[in-house]
């Protein structure tokens, strides 16, 4: 008879933390549900010419963040100097003093 009731324990202890995973799993979904629906909401609202600019600035705004950043690596002192034509001249006058040298 113990062990029976143990058992029915231990059944109802699983079907309550079933239920309380399943319930939390529900809000959960719920909750990204209310989410989803209000960013569909501010996205429908685009009437608003407010809304309609700060989202084109925004997407404007980080275009133009990632261009500079581009642009600035591109522009670095290391870049603008000429790295082939000095290691040539320096080839050319090793070539120059074996020359001399023979």
């Amino acid at each position: 008879m113990a062990e029976a009731l143990r058992g029915a324990g231990d059944v109802l202890r699983r079907e309550i933390a079933l239920f309380c995973q399943e319930m939390a799993d529900n809000l959960r979904r719920l909750i990204v549900g209310l989410a989803t629906m209000a960013g569909a909401e501010v996205f429908a609202v685009v009437g608003s010419e407010a809304l309609t600019a700060l989202i084109v600035g925004a997407a404007f705004l980080v275009i133009g963040v990632v261009l500079a950043f581009s642009a600035r690596s591109r522009f670095s002192v290391d870049g603008l100097l000429p790295t082939r034509t000095g290691r040539q001249l320096r080839q050319d006058a090793v070539v120059i003093k074996e020359h001399v040298d023979a």
